[in-house]
């Protein structure tokens, strides 16, 4: 965290550095169970959404705290995203399978989950 927030300040422009910072926020998020933090990581992920939109990842990342926060169908728009910019991005298909889940769409979530499969990726 000390070390994103140190990039942040060299280089304010740097994508890569709120989608870090972003990451250690979610993992935070996460093991405290605090929504706040997760809140704070998508505001992260939005800036380095802004700063470079054509980064897939970025989108991913957001899109699994949206689905943490409860907010389904901006994941699904996140997952939807990165694969338009990258379908080769096994992450955004599994996530974008557990989201169909979620939203009760089960042959949405197979064809994700046989996507991922295709892509060479073993669970």
């Amino acid at each position: 965290m000390k070390d994103a927030n140190h990039a942040i300040e060299l280089d304010p422009g740097n994508a890569i550095a709120y989608d870090n910072r972003g990451l250690a926020l979610y993992a935070m998020g996460e093991s405290e169970e605090s929504k706040v933090k997760i809140e704070e990581a998508v505001r992260d992920f939005s800036k380095a959404i802004n700063l470079d939109p054509k980064y897939a990842d970025q989108y991913i990342h957001r899109g699994r705290c949206y689905y943490f926060l409860g907010q389904i169908q901006e994941a699904l728009k996140d997952f939807n995203t990165a694969i338009s910019l990258n379908p080769k991005l096994v992450g955004a298909y599994r996530w974008r399978a557990k989201t169909f889940e979620k939203l009760g769409h089960h042959d949405s979530a197979v064809a994700d989950r046989n996507k991922v499969k295709s892509l060479g990726y073993r669970d």
